[in-house]
């Protein structure tokens, strides 16, 4: 007679560690296949091989500064979190959003509790700023409590003449797309063809 064979007792601890290195394998995977600065620079290395090298090493830190170019502000941040837009401005500006988890200078505490953060807006004496974007980040997930907005805007000559760091106004709710690859056309060239 057939008698079924009893199952190893390691068994479910096996799938279970082999389900984690699954988890593990996919994360290592996404983190190689997320755009870095340098893969961005080498993307666009005929227009970067013209920087200095303190321009190339602080956007490769992902830092950028007033009168920075898009294609330096895309190298050092990567795609914005959503298609550019025009400013009601004059002449329109051309802002760029992204949702980051770390930056230099850090995000102002909120003055009293209860109350919102304040934004932190560039100035001539505070140029710059270096932001991790979701470009580069895999954990933690999407938004949080960790997350901040950074507006970039681009004037006529696409320089940047103002960035400006604010609370996270999506509550985390942010699903970006990770499968572009390249720098995103520009809403000037689509409003002036219309």
């Amino acid at each position: 007679m057939f008698s079924p064979r009893p199952s190893p007792a390691w068994t479910p601890g096996f799938r279970r560690l082999a389900g984690y290195f699954g988890l593990f394998g996919t994360a290592v995977l996404l983190s190689g296949c997320a755009p870095t600065p340098v893969h961005r620079d080498r993307q666009y290395s005929t227009v970067s091989s013209q920087w200095d090298d303190a321009t190339h090493a602080r956007l490769l830190d992902q830092r950028i500064q007033l009168g920075d170019t898009r294609t330096m502000v895309y190298v050092a941040l990567g795609m914005p979190l959503v298609a550019p837009t025009l400013t009601d401005d004059q002449p329109p500006r051309e802002r760029w959003e992204y949702l980051v988890f770390e930056t230099d200078p850090s995000f102002p505490l909120a003055p009293a509790k209860g109350q919102p953060p304040p934004s932190l807006v560039s100035s001539p004496a505070q140029p710059a700023i270096r932001a991790v974007t979701t470009n580069n980040v895999v954990f933690p997930p999407i938004g949080g409590p960790d997350a901040r907005m950074l507006a970039v805007e681009f004037g006529p000559d696409d320089r940047v003449v103002a960035w400006t760091l604010y609370p996270d106004s999506h509550d985390g709710s942010i699903d970006p797309n990770f499968m572009e690859i390249s720098m995103p056309p520009s809403p000037r060239v689509s409003s002036t063809s219309h």
